[in-house]
Parts: C-alpha cells; sequence; structure tokens
C-alpha cells in the first residue's frame, strides 16, 4: 500500500526535484516506512515519480519504490494489493524471469514489461499503476475495475501530474487550483462527486477499470482494460457463494501483519468474523464504534458488536461517540479530507482507524456488500413504485397523515426514517429515485444530468443497485474508506470486492429483485453457521454519527450561524443553499434532529471549504 506520483514534464521546464519531493512530502501519511523519488530525462521529456509505501507484503528494502529494472529502462508505481500474484509469478518464471523479491510489485513489474496494458487484464486486486517504459517513451497508468484504489490526474500544455490523492497534485505548483460551484452544489445534495469529476476544475480521476496511455507526453489511449483472466460459470448456489466469500479471506489475510475488522454488528461485518471462525484463516482484532444515543434509544448495533466478538473468540475494541462533538477530532478529521465527502461515514471510518493503527496494519471491512448482495432498504422501496406507482403515492399520503396526526409515536431515528420515505415518493420513478439518493432537506427535484443520463441507459428494475454500484459505493465509500485508513497509515481490504464473488452478485441481481429479501444469499450462509440468528434476524441501522444529540451543541450550531453570515462563502452561491435559507422556517429546521444529516453536510463543507482555499 502506497502513495504514488507522477509528473510529465513535456517541455523539460523543471531544473530540479522540488516539485516532486513536495508531492511525496504531502503523501507521507500513506506510506511511511519509506519515500524515495527518481528523475529520468528521456529524449526531449522528463519524469519525476515518487513514492510513499507502507509496507505490507516482503517488509524488505528490496520491494521500496520506484521499483526500476537494473538498466534503468523501465519504473513502476503500484498502490493496492495483487491477490492472484503467485499464479502470475508462476507464469513468469516459465518464461525465465527470476524474482529478488517476495512481493507482488516486482510481479506486477514483469508482468507490465512483458504485455504492457493487455497484462493489467490479469489482475486480481486492488490496485492504481504508473508504469514508465522508457525505450518507448510511454507511461501506462490504471485503475482496479471497482475503483478500490484511487487515482487523480491533472494536464495542461506542460505537465501531466498524476497522485493517489489531489493534495500532493497541488503541491507541485504546476497546476491551477480551482473549484467547480456547480461540483459544489451537487456535493451538498448528493455527498459525493460523480464519475471521474471532482470538486476541482480540470482535475479527474482514473475511472475504474480503466487504462491510460501517454506517447511522448501526450495521452493517446483512456480506455477499459480487457479483462483476460477466466471464471468458470458454475451454479451459483448457497454452497458456492460462501467458498467464494472463504476464498476471498484466505486471499486477503495471507500475509505476517496483525489485521483488524471494523465490526458494527450488522450482517456484513458479523458474517466475515463468523466464516474466519469457522475456517481458522487468521487472527483479527475487532473495532466497533459505539454511540450512546443508539444504545439508550434501544438500538442494537453495540449489543450485536460485542455478541460477535465474544461469540466467535476476539479481541474487541470499543470507540464510545458522547453526545457532544470533539472539535479537535472534527478539524483533524477534514484536514485529512482530501477529495470532500460529505457521508457522515467518513468521519466514523476517521476514528475508527485512528484507535485500529495503535494495534494493527491491515483491516477488513464489510464495505460493498450491500450494493452488490441488495442490502439497501431503498432497493426494496423502489421495487414497490415498480410494481405500483399509485399505491406507493396513496401509502404516502397515509404515512403523511398518521405521522402528522400523532397517531404515529416513533423514537428519533426511526422518525428520521420515516419522515424520508414519506419524502421520497413522487409522481415518477425518476423523481422518486433521485429524492433518495439526495440529502433531506437539501433536495430538490431538478435531476442533474449525470442522474437523468444514467437512467436512460439502463434497465430501471436494477437502476438502484447498479447506481450504487459505479457511483455511491465507488465516489463515497470507498473514497473516503481509502482516505480515512491510509491518514493513518492503514491498509484496508474488502473481501465483498473479491473479482469472482461481484462476478457471482453480477450474474444474481435479477432474483435479488426478484425476491424483495435484503442479502438472501449471505443470509442462508450465515444461518448455517452457529450463533447466527441475533445478525440475520436483525433489522439493518446504518452507521452514523450522533446527529440527534450533536445538532443543537454550541459547536455545531456555532458553526451553521459561522456560514450564514459569512459575505464570501461559495457554500451561499448553490442553488440547494437559496432554496434552503428561502425557507419560512430554515432556521427552525437546521435545529431539528431530523435535518441531522444535512446539518453535517453544511458544516463540514464549510470546515472543508475553509481548510483547502
Amino acid at each position: 500500500m502506497c502513495g504514488i506520483h507522477l509528473i510529465v514534464d513535456k517541455k523539460e521546464l523543471l531544473s530540479d526535484t522540488a516539485s516532486i519531493k513536495s508531492m511525496v512530502s504531502a503523501g507521507i501519511h500513506r506510506g511511511p516506512d519509506n519515500r524515495s523519488s527518481v528523475w529520468v530525462r528521456n529524449r526531449e521529456i522528463q519524469y519525476f515519480l515518487g513514492a510513499n509505501r507502507l509496507k505490507i507484503r516482503d517488509q524488505s528494502d528490496l520491494a521500496n519504490q520506484p521499483f526500476k529494472s537494473e538498466d534503468e529502462q523501465y519504473f513502476l508505481l503500484f498502490n493496492g494489493e495483487i491477490y492472484n500474484y503467485a499464479e502470475l509469478k508462476n507464469e513468469l518464471i516459465s518464461k525465465g524471469y527470476q524474482f529478488r523479491t517476495s512481493s507482488d510489485t516486482e510481479v506486477l513489474f514483469y508482468l507490465l514489461k512483458e504485455e504492457s496494458e493487455v497484462g493489467l487484464g490479469k489482475l486480481q486486486g486492488m490496485f492504481s499503476i504508473i508504469f514508465l517504459d522508457r525505450s518507448a517513451n510511454t507511461v501506462l497508468i490504471a485503475r482496479d475495475k471497482h475503483g478500490i484504489k484511487p487515482l487523480f490526474y491533472s494536464q495542461n500544455e506542460n505537465f501531466f501530474v498524476a497522485s493517489s490523492e489531489s493534495k500532493p497534485i497541488f503541491k507541485s505548483n504546476l497546476i491551477a487550483k480551482e473549484l467547480i460551484p456547480s461540483e459544489i452544489d451537487l456535493l451538498l445534495r448528493y455527498k459525493h462527486s460523480f464519475g471521474r469529476n471532482t470538486i476541482f476544475k480540470n482535475l479527474f480521476s482514473v475511472s475504474p477499470g480503466k487504462f491510460i496511455k501517454l506517447e511522448n507526453g501526450i495521452v493517446t489511449k483512456d480506455e477499459f482494460i480487457i479483462e483476460r483472466t477466466t471464471t468458470k460459470e458454475n451454479e451459483l448456489n448457497v454452497k458456492a457463494i460462501e467458498q467464494l466469500l472463504v476464498d476471498s479471506l484466505y486471499n486477503q489475510l495471507s500475509d505476517s501483519v496483525p489485521y483488524g475488522l471494523f465490526l458494527s454488528g450488522g450482517l456484513d461485518s458479523s458474517l466475515l468474523l463468523a466464516l474466519n471462525r469457522k475456517y481458522e484463516i487468521n487472527y483479527l482484532q475487532t473495532f466497533s464504534i459505539i454511540d450512546k444515543t443508539k444504545v439508550q434509544g434501544g438500538l442494537n448495533d453495540s449489543r450485536l458488536s460485542r455478541l460477535a466478538a465474544k461469540l466467535y473468540g476476539y479481541d474487541h475494541h470499543e470507540i464510545h461517540f458522547t453526545d457532544q462533538p470533539d472539535e479537535e477530532d472534527i478539524h483533524n478529521y477534514i484536514a485529512y479530507l482530501d477529495q470532500p465527502v460529505l457521508d457522515s461515514g467518513s468521519y466514523m471510518n476517521y476514528i475508527l482507524t485512528k484507535e485500529a493503527s495503535k494495534f494493527v496494519k491491515v483491516v477488513l471491512s464489510g464495505a460493498g456488500a450491500d450494493e452488490y448482495w441488495y442490502g439497501y432498504p431503498r432497493y426494496q422501496v423502489y421495487r414497490q413504485m415498480l410494481k405500483n406507482p399509485l399505491v406507493a403515492r396513496g401509502i404516502k399520503e397515509l404515512l403523511r397523515f398518521a405521522r402528522f396526526s400523532g397517531l404515529s409515536k416513533v423514537d428519533p431515528v426511526t422518525d428520521r426514517r420515516f419522515k424520508r420515505v414519506i419524502d421520497t415518493v413522487e409522481g415518477s420513478k425518476e423523481l422518486s429515485w433521485n429524492n433518495l439518493l439526495q440529502v433531506p432537506l437539501l433536495q430538490h427535484n431538478e435531476l442533474p444530468s449525470v442522474v437523468r443520463k444514467f437512467i436512460e441507459e439502463h434497465e430501471e428494475m436494477i437502476i438502484p443497485q447498479l447506481w450504487d454500484q459505479k457511483n455511491y459505493l465507488v465516489n463515497d465509500v470507498l473514497l473516503q474508506s481509502d482516505q480515512m485508513t491510509m491518514s493513518q497509515s492503514i491498509e484496508m481490504r474488502l473481501p465483498y470486492l473479491d473479482d469472482d464473488l461481484v462476478k457471482a452478485a453480477s450474474r444474481l441481481q435479477s432474483s435479488f429483485h426478484d425476491s424483495g429479501r435484503s442479502k438472501p444469499i449471505l443470509s442462508e450462509i450465515f444461518m448455517n453457521i452457529e450463533g447466527s440468528t441475533p445478525f440475520v434476524k436483525r433489522t439493518k441501522e446504518g452507521m452514523g454519527l450522533p446527529f440527534y444529540s450533536w445538532i443543537n451543541s454550541n459547536y455545531i450550531q456555532d458553526r451553521i450561524e459561522k456560514l450564514i453570515n459569512k459575505k464570501d462563502s461559495l457554500i451561499h452561491e448553490t442553488d440547494s443553499y437559496r432554496r434552503l435559507v428561502n425557507r419560512k422556517n430554515f432556521r427552525k429546521e437546521l435545529t431539528d434532529q431530523a435535518n441531522g444529516s444535512a446539518v453535517w453536510s453544511l458544516v463540514a463543507l464549510d470546515l472543508w471549504l475553509e481548510h483547502n482555499l
């Protein structure tokens, strides 16, 4: 796991290594175990490559980066893990290659030297890659198909600059830093950017599963990786899916470092823990957030996370949230938030990682299970809308009447969800789905072109899952998970995003929709393991901040008041904010516990803008 950095100096304008060294210094948290850079002069063009290394597999210095050939014709920068590296290594040995290390970095190096972009299709794992072929004067840049490992780039007439994060790109002082106002509005509404766009003008992320090729400093290819691996399409019964998940755990728990697991008490992470114990794969320490307000409200996350750790026999660590936000923690978190993701889960990941870094070097997460195995309640809401939109609108009116007539007496968390469903249902499926995606209070019915285009291009039945897989998972869950875990120099691995497991889930998506049940196959796998009933039968709660106690804290309300009174805030220029302040009782709504998510989005984005402008 690393931070990787590249400068292509197209016109030989740089006379020293100051820019690449500034990039490497800005990425030190991504790899504190080694940092280095090289300057490569080549036929009227210069290349600067830098790396921050976090030593996981093969901890010897021989595997440090930039990894290069003895004749200095080939250079590799690599962030991630190649899980099928042993198989690829045997193929290369049969072709006469000899290895000095036991690292997947060296395997990848020789594979790309041998096959260039064709070799990318053989990789199984998570990765972002920069490979320089000096003799051909080409640079190959690539990202894994799920978008687990980020890679950003920008270019102008003089330079092409790429890095694992955006901050090192701007630290190079070679690329202008300019925000896009329309992206700020989308962030407020949806909490994350879309596609390859970022909040910055002329800064893009490499799309998942794609590679970019530069020849003589000019981009000549921007294409999808053609997969070269083959998977037998066996019958996908419960036993077969369990074996795929177990194989994924074996692949991701094979190194000699201490491992942890972010344990929420939900089905996904608890199932990973149970399977790891059942098959005795490796030892795990578990880490959980305990939210006092949820415990008082009778919710089960904390009780079930403790139960899972005790039941399967692992050391358990708890981080307790109080009913008051920690100002210092929030500001430190914002400093590490390279690209703004306004999902409160990113702050939760930061708090978890900060504690986990005291004990482990790699953590597992259940991320990806909801998106690929039909886990979010909104999929079932959308399914009902498709079946009968008239009934859905009728239910909306009944729910509204029950809620506001006092017939519905619910706790704050249930009340928030209740209101969310009410406010979602519209006269069309497109607007209803759009509302499900947005932050309550900041939402409105104008469909962004990216959402409209996606709906038009895909089969309506599976729009929700595909949207989450291609957008929400990549640009929210995975991006913030990478940013927060790497902020504390920890590698996160994601067993549910194993290539073969994802292919299996993709084949089964229609059957998930037909069943209408949440995670039917994962539930069946878990039911065959002793002690599983509390985790399978529970209601999904989700992991989020204790908004209900925080929203009226002095810190949060002071930040909101400061934002409202600012004279030059970019947030004030967004449609979402203008619509909000034009509401009759908008100040009262900003103290309503049900609007905690919207308030957090405003506060987090305002802090981020202060820190980055």
